[in-house]
Order: C-alpha cells, then structure tokens, then sequence
C-alpha cells in the first residue's frame, strides 16, 4: 500500500507581505509552495499538482483570472478548487529614488514618497525649488533621470500623459485669470 502524498497549498501572489500573512495562518495546515507570478504558478502546479490555490487577482504578467482559465483548460489541473485572494492598499501614489538634473543642475534628488488614499498634501516651497519640476515628473510631462513612479502599485515611470490621464492621474494649471464673460462658478469648472 502506497503512502499518500500530504494535501498541499499553492499560494501565488506578487506580494511577499500577503504571502508571510497566509503562510503564518496556513502554513500548519499544509504543506506550502510559493509562486510570486502567474507562470511561475503554471509551472510549479505542472510539476505537482496542488490540491488546493490561493490566487491573486492583481497580478503583473498573467491575471488571477488568465491563471485559472489556463488551469481550468488544463485537464491534469482542471479540478483544483481556487480562491481568489486580492488586497488594496490605501496607497496611491509613490516614488523612489526620483531624481530629475537638467545638464550640471540637480533640481529633484532622491525624492522618495508615499501619500495615501484620500489624502491632501502641498507641495511648498520658494520660487525655483523644483515644485513644478517634481509635478511635471508624476503627471508624465518629464521623464526622470533615476527612480520610479508608482500608481497604485503599479510602475507607471515609462508611461506617457495620456495613458496616466485615464488611470486617474492629472493636474490642473493655476490660472489666476477670470474670464470676464463667465460667472466664478463657470471659470472654475474649466480648471
């Protein structure tokens, strides 16, 4: 009579905090094994197939959704039961490591941030200091010498004006000029 193999859990999320806080809850239930991409998960469930996933829905590469349409068309992987599993952070935008120099002059060095969901922040300082060179960065406009941009999550540094615009990203432009025709409410709805 054949031993039989344990249960096992496939955890796959491109987030290594979910996978330690599933880990800690599943991990005296089940042997576990870890994939941090959609194909990384394929493959590992190709070499042995899980009894039970944990997959995330927002991932790069291949979705949650794309993974179990290639599982559930794979008749050797068909039948594993998944669970989808995604988390929202409250952080919305960030940068790391931002640095913008135009020829000898570094006007943004090292600028690294995090500003939350919901959040109201400014950005003061004197004329020259580099605000609107470090706007000009996160909307697109310039692209940085050194860093990253991120937008909910997701690498937005290379992506032009246009493309951040319908992610949710945009600016307005002060405009400290009334236009004699229209009414303040109307001169506002323009910005």
């Amino acid at each position: 009579m054949q031993a039989q193999e344990p249960f096992s859990i496939l955890l796959v999320d491109d987030d290594s905090m979910v996978i330690r806080i599933l880990s800690r809850i599943l991990g005296g239930f089940a042997p576990l094994r870890f994939a941090t991409s959609g194909r990384a998960a394929l493959k590992l469930a190709r070499e042995s197939t899980p009894d039970l996933m944990f997959l995330d829905v927002d991932m790069p590469e291949l979705s949650g959704f794309e993974v179990c349409k290639a599982f559930k068309s794979d008749p050797a992987l068909a039948e594993v039961p998944i669970i989808f599993i995604t988390s929202h952070e409250s952080l919305q935008l960030e940068t790391k490591g931002l640095e913008k120099q135009f020829g000898g002059l570094k006007v943004t060095r090292d600028l690294s941030l995090r500003i939350e969901q919901g959040a109201r922040h400014a950005l003061i300082g004197p004329n020259g200091a580099g605000k609107t060179t470090v706007i000009n960065l996160l909307t697109g406009v310039l692209k940085p010498n050194e860093g990253r941009i991120l937008l909910e999550g997701s690498d937005i540094t290379d992506l032009p004006v246009h493309t951040r615009v319908l992610r949710g990203l945009s600016r307005t432009f002060q405009i400290n000029q009334l236009y004699a025709d229209l009414t303040p409410l109307e001169t506002i709805g323009l910005a």
